[in-house]
């Protein structure tokens, strides 16, 4: 992720239950100061507010007493260390209320300060996290060393964890609390590039995940194939090559998504070779890399798809797939692909603005809601977890990320 220098504000909006992890750091260690926000209780027998902080290195518990601001900043940062932050509001007569979904802010390291400029290496910016200590502990351990790229990826699992894409060469797990794994769970080498993962409904029983992937050969042709992981204590393992020989395109990505019935949905951009077969469609397949049985002709062919697919959504509630994407010189659109029952459709990105739209499909028509997002922000990539909270990433002007969740 792009690594920045400012001091971050974040508005813990416990009425839109609106959650922030953030996932990059300051570019200097002396950076040691963040600010946190909250809208004011509407409650009028609430006096104050507390600011609970939470320090991921050995959850030793901090507590502040706010007052009546809606806003606090905490100057206990050390380099190098994650923290979750959350308040609650409290009455004259002594009574706390519920805590706010939390804030997760992992401070930057002082081997970001010099972070190499894009292009100028291969290796992205680094910053390091310390995991937490057994209660039998009596040393602190030493720092775990995570990469901090740019996300190009996300996926949420059914056991509340998100996969995280960094660079399009790694993937990591984020767990439901905001924990970064220190390791990636899987490294590809340089020839190879991570365009989307997609994670089997059946994820409980068979671990399976599936990547696209571009591979890039040394006389400049590329190609791309879909590759089925198993994912173990954190790992991704066992990989096996359901679909190779795709269409592949340097600036566009191949989404992917399995249904309920554990079809894949791979969706092809355009390429500059004007014969290549499959561009700008989607295509169908059984989980073992054979045409899907439904499609006509024994052909993986489905429908057509767009020159610059950007995401592909299998609705759970409804049985839908949508696609969303745009063409040569078009405004970007998403459209219904498959067809299922009435209700709440995918959460989309507005090529206009960055936002989210959550989509409803009742009786064929297509309604759209817009989702708030912290000022300033647009999103990049979105995910539904099976709970039924979105998941998002989202940049600001200075390009550092931020993973966002809106809870159902």
């Amino acid at each position: 992720m792009t690594l920045h220098n400012a001091a971050h504000s974040f508005r813990l909006a416990s009425a839109l239950a609106l959650a922030l992890l953030l996932l990059s750091a300051p570019a200097r260690a002396q950076s040691d100061a963040i600010t946190l926000a909250w809208d004011p209780s509407p409650e009028p027998i609430v006096s104050g507010y507390f600011l609970y902080v939470v320090r991921a290195a050995d959850g030793v518990t901090q507590q502040f007493d706010a007052g009546t601001r809606t806003q606090f900043t905490y100057t206990g940062v050390r380099p190098s260390t994650g923290y979750t932050f959350s308040v609650a509001a409290y009455t004259a007569e002594g009574v706390t209320g519920s805590r706010s979904q939390t804030v997760f802010y992992m401070a930057g390291s002082e081997s970001s300060q010099n972070a190499p400029k894009p292009g100028a290496s291969d290796a992205p910016p680094a910053t390091t996290v310390r995991p937490p200590r057994s209660p039998m502990a009596t040393a602190e351990p030493a720092p775990a060393r995570i990469e901090a790229g740019v996300i190009t990826a996300i996926a949420a699992l059914p056991d509340g964890r998100i996969a995280l894409v960094e660079e399009g060469r790694r993937v990591r797990f984020v767990s439901a609390d905001g924990r970064v794994s220190a390791d990636p769970a899987l490294v590809v080498d340089a020839s190879s590039t991570i365009l989307s993962l997609a994670v089997d409904p059946a994820f409980a029983e068979s671990r399976a995940m599936f990547l696209g992937m571009r591979d890039s050969a040394e006389q400049g042709t590329r190609s791309a194939r879909l590759v089925r992981y198993r994912e173990v204590g954190g790992t991704l393992g066992q990989p096996a090559v359901i679909v190779e020989g795709l269409p592949a395109a340097e600036d566009a990505s191949m989404p992917v998504t399995i249904d309920a019935n554990g079809r894949l949905y791979v969706a092809v951009p355009a390429t500059s070779d004007a014969r290549s077969r499959f561009a700008s469609t989607v295509l169908r397949f059984e989980a073992d890399g054979s045409a899907a049985a439904e499609n006509l002709g024994a052909s993986p062919e489905f429908t057509r798809g767009f020159a610059r697919p950007t995401a592909l959504t299998w609705s759970e509630e409804t049985g839908t797939v949508w696609l969303s994407g745009s063409d040569s010189g078009a405004r970007g659109e998403t459209r219904r692909i498959v067809v299922g029952a009435d209700g709440p459709g995918p959460v989309v990105i507005d090529p206009e603005d960055g936002a989210l739209l959550r989509l409803t499909d009742e009786r064929g028509r297509v309604s759209a809601s817009r989702l708030t997002l912290p000022a300033g922000q647009v999103a990049t990539h979105v995910t539904v977890a099976r709970d039924g909270s979105i998941v998002a990433i989202v940049s600001d002007a200075s390009g550092a990320q931020t993973l966002v969740r809106f809870d159902r």
